[in-house]
């Protein structure tokens, strides 16, 4: 179990670097375990659409439940996100940010 659990958290330490690279912020510096919040530039749900057209879910807009959380989404990796995976999640973003 500790062994998955430093998995999991690695791949999201992975994945706020790769985002923070691609343009976007990480707003809440609090430890993460394998999800966390993302401030996009662009529109939440239209990059939500996109991604889950190509078989990618890529996050939990925070608006509906915190309206004033307009470009703001929970992220979430785990053990069976490959780097790959994480890195297109990321350049995804990056196009949709820029």
């Amino acid at each position: 179990m500790r062994e998955l659990a430093l998995v999991n958290r690695d791949k999201a330490e992975y994945l706020k670097g790769a985002l923070r690279r691609a343009g976007c912020s990480i707003p809440f510096q609090a430890p993460t375990f394998n999800e966390f919040v993302v401030t996009l530039k662009a529109d939440v749900e239209s990059l939500r659409r996109k991604l889950l057209a190509e078989g990618i879910i890529g996050g939990l807009p925070l608006k509906r439940f915190y309206p004033e959380m307009e470009r703001e989404m929970l992220v979430c990796v785990t053990e069976l996100n490959t780097k790959a995976e994480i890195d297109y999640f990321a350049e995804a973003l990056q196009e949709v940010s820029a």
